[in-house]
């Protein structure tokens, strides 16, 4: 029974579409199986979704192209935001510099 306990967790914790596809592929229920018979068809959906594209990489990857992307167009407004905070670092710290006074000779 303890065996079980994890297993129901990780069931109440599937998508619809996911627990209709473990009870099909368990010929019954999926919570009705000895958890060893569980465990291997986790195991070989789990190889199954790394082996073949799934929709969710192939979005997760388009996802990622996008943000490349995004980032090109925006290049060259960074390089003036970053320009234009160069020159405000410049204006303070031109506030900080101090001159040499001039030393003239007293007689």
């Amino acid at each position: 029974m303890q065996e079980h306990s994890p297993i129901q967790y990780f069931y109440d914790g599937m998508s619809s579409s996911d627990r209709q596809w473990v009870d099909a592929a368990s010929r019954g229920s999926f919570l009705d199986q000895l958890p060893q018979a569980t465990r291997q068809l986790i195991e070989r959906k789990s190889t199954n979704s790394q082996q073949y594209e799934t929709r969710e990489n192939s979005v997760t990857s388009l996802r990622g192209v996008h943000e490349v992307e995004t980032y090109a167009a925006n290049e060259k407004k960074m390089n003036e935001r970053i320009a234009e905070l160069e020159k405000k670092l410049d204006e303070i710290a031109s506030l900080f510099k101090t001159s040499t006074p001039k030393i003239t000779k007293v007689h």
